[in-house]
């Protein structure tokens, strides 16, 4: 028995006395029946309740994603809070929430996820007091993609790299161009990766050239993003940031 309770959607009966024991399953957690292939895209969908960067849930719930959710190409995650977690300090980043869960699911032998989202106005969103939780996705599909198209453009070009060679030169010169030295790592990326394609016997004019073909490729890209982002109607921010001014 117990008092029937409304929130957040749903109903639930908030007890008076002790549940009675109950037997524990030992039945093994389902797991999804589907897996991506060439032809294949999985996505899946996962509530997180309100993941901090400090949650102890993390582990738990990268295990889930890997193991049980069969490391979906793209997930839609929900509940996501910023990186200060309830603490209500003005903080609306979440990278650290998102890449502590990241860490995770790479520490249970998961994919290495890259994660997209859009940080909420302070306050702005509901939820938590604090929190501004917000949605965001995990993906891995612009990473494998990327190093396809980087592959092609070598062989085209008459050099012969194996795919786990274009890999690491590509992390190489990633993780370079991360270096605050030029704006958007212009000419540190094609540099790095120019050396280190080296080591696997291809030229660097060839490295140099293919990363800037790649710059050309994503160029029209960023300027759809950039257009949509100057033109895009603010109505709404502006509206929410007066409302909290």
């Amino acid at each position: 028995t117990g008092v029937l309770h409304y929130a957040f959607g749903s109903y639930r009966v908030l007890v008076t006395e002790p549940l009675p024991e109950t037997n524990s399953r030992s039945d093994p957690p389902s797991t999804a029946p589907l897996l991506g292939g060439p032809s294949d895209l999985t996505v899946a969908t996962f509530n997180v309740e309100n993941l901090h960067p400090n949650d102890e849930m993390l582990p738990r719930l990268a295990w889930v994603i890997h193991n049980e959710l069969g490391s979906p190409a793209v997930v839609a995650l929900q509940e996501v809070q910023d990186d200060s977690g309830p603490e209500d300090d003005g903080t609306v980043s979440a990278g650290e929430t998102f890449g502590a869960l990241v860490e995770a699911i790479s520490a249970v032998d998961g994919p290495r996820y890259d994660f997209h989202q859009i940080d909420p106005l302070d306050g702005a969103d509901g939820g938590r007091p604090g929190g501004n939780i917000r949605v965001g996705f995990l993906s891995f599909l612009f990473h494998a993609n990327k190093i396809f198209v980087v592959w092609l453009l070598l062989s085209a070009l008459g050099a012969r790299p194996s795919p786990l060679e274009t890999t690491l030169s590509l992390v190489v010169a990633e993780t370079a161009g991360l270096l605050p030295i030029t704006l958007g790592g212009l000419g540190v990326i094609e540099g790095s990766f120019a050396y280190a394609m080296a080591h696997f016997g291809v030229a660097a004019e060839i490295g140099v050239g293919v990363m800037l073909l790649m710059r050309v490729l994503l160029l029209p890209t960023i300027l759809i993003g950039a257009y949509l982002y100057f033109t895009g109607d603010r109505s709404v921010e502006e509206e929410a940031a007066s409302a909290l001014s």
